[in-house]
């Protein structure tokens, strides 16, 4: 089961690996937007905050709904794989996103096809994320026999299809999408934590108790807090493109995400 709780947390918008931030630099200011699985609110607040978008949102959670309903121009509660939803959603819209959706869906295949057919113009633009089942931490369960749900993460106990790059490259494909764009986010042992400790220092809270955690080392903190990614945004950039190499290289080993924007293939327009 969802925890809703999970989904009501902002994302850190210094977190260049994640791709609801890393699409904030594909999308144009001022798009309309149909988003699929909003939860709370959090990427359509980003959009009408930071791009001054206007956003549609689909959510099946009622509590998540209604929180996403003080962001959203309109939201929309319900399963996108029911004709209910799609009678509410039909239009015209800049971009149409689904991020870490169709993992969750039972005919991903079809509700591509119908959002095709419903949402799309010929420069309506469609930007997924899919979480990579190949990555090296599921291989090492896999490796010591274990294939285990878990609350959160690739192995997410409301995911019903699982991808590789190749798949899900297949699925825009057959679905009659073309991809424009393709990137990868990266999970690297080790130093995706201390990543993520680092972007932390943008938080004044989240800087206060890694000072508590310090101990006798708290006097390191000010240093730290020099190197803040809230001051420093440009080698946050450095550091992301220069950790995500071996992603690139690999991306079945070291690809957490995979982020694609796509159009309408030639055919279908």
């Amino acid at each position: 089961m969802r925890n809703p709780e999970v989904y009501q947390h902002l994302y850190n918008p210094y977190d260049l690996n994640v791709p609801q931030i890393k699409i904030l630099e594909w999308i144009k200011p001022h798009s309309r937007i149909l988003e699929f699985g909003c939860a709370s609110g959090r990427v359509s607040r980003l959009l009408r905050d930071r791009l001054h978008c206007s956003v549609v949102g689909v959510e099946t959670d009622s509590v998540l709904a209604r929180v996403a309903e003080g962001v959203c121009e309109k939201v929309v509660q319900g399963d996108i794989e029911t004709d209910e939803v799609w009678a509410q959603v039909r239009g015209q819209y800049d971009y149409v996103l689904y991020l870490d959706v169709l993992e969750h869906l039972r005919d991903p295949w079809q509700v591509l096809q119908i959002s095709r057919e419903q949402c799309f113009n010929p420069e309506t633009k469609l930007i997924v994320s899919i979480p990579n089942v190949l990555v090296w931490h599921t291989r090492k369960e896999l490796l010591f026999g274990r294939f285990e749900y878990h609350s959160s993460g690739t192995l997410d106990n409301t995911h019903l299809r699982f991808f590789t790059l190749r798949t899900a490259t297949k699925m825009l494909e057959e679905s009659r999408f073309e991809i424009l764009r393709l990137d990868i986010t990266w999970y690297l042992p080790i130093l995706s934590a201390l990543y993520g400790n680092w972007l932390r220092l943008a938080n004044p809270n989240a800087a206060k108790q890694l000072r508590k955690k310090l101990g006798l080392a708290a006097s390191l903190a000010p240093f730290l807090e020099q190197f803040s990614p809230s001051d420093h945004l440009g080698w946050v950039r450095l550091c992301n493109r220069m950790l995500g190499i071996p992603a690139r290289i690999w991306p079945g080993l070291f690809g957490n995400h995979f982020v694609f924007m796509a159009e309408l293939s030639q055919r279908e327009k």
